[in-house]
C-alpha cells in the first residue's frame, strides 16, 4: 500500500513537471511602434520553433496589417535586419552531478516600413499590403 502510494506521488510529481512550460515558449511574438504618421518598425521574435523563413513572414504580415489599420494600401521596407538569438542556460545535473548546459536559438526580424495611399510608382520594390493579406488567407 505505502509503495503504490508513493509510486503514485512519483509519477504526480514527475508529471507536474510537464506543465511548467507556458505558452509563451511556443508562441512568436510581434510588436510594433509608430514612429511617424506614416512610418512603423516591427519587430518578430521567434520561438526554437520558428524558422528564419516564418519569422519573416510573420513580419511582413504584421506590416500589412498595420499599413491597412491605419489607412494606407501599400509599403516600403526601408530598413531590414535578421539575426539568431542564442541563449545558454545550466543547471545543476542531479542524477551525475556537475553542470548540464542547454542552449537554444530564436530567429529576430526587424524592419522598418514606410506606408503609402497610393501606389508609389517611382519605387519599384514595394508592397500591396492587400494583396500580402489576401495571400496570407489563402496559405
Amino acid at each position: 500500500m505505502r509503495r503504490t502510494y508513493f509510486l503514485g506521488l512519483l509519477i504526480l510529481f514527475a508529471l507536474s513537471g510537464c506543465t511548467t512550460i507556458t505558452g509563451r515558449y511556443f508562441q512568436p511574438m510581434v510588436q510594433e511602434r509608430q514612429i511617424q504618421n506614416d512610418v512603423f518598425m516591427v519587430n518578430c521574435t521567434g520561438t526554437v520553433f520558428t524558422s528564419s523563413q516564418e519569422a519573416q513572414e510573420m513580419a511582413l504580415y504584421r506590416s500589412a496589417e498595420l499599413c491597412l489599420n491605419n489607412g494606407f494600401r501599400y509599403f516600403v521596407i526601408t530598413d531590414k535586419s535578421t539575426n539568431i538569438q542564442t541563449h545558454v542556460s545550466s543547471t545543476p545535473d542531479m542524477v551525475f552531478g556537475g553542470q548540464e548546459v542547454r542552449s537554444s536559438s530564436n530567429p529576430v526580424v526587424n524592419l522598418t516600413i514606410k506606408c503609402y495611399k497610393e501606389k508609389p510608382t517611382e519605387l519599384k520594390d514595394f508592397f500591396d499590403a492587400e494583396q500580402i493579406l489576401k495571400y496570407r488567407l489563402k496559405k
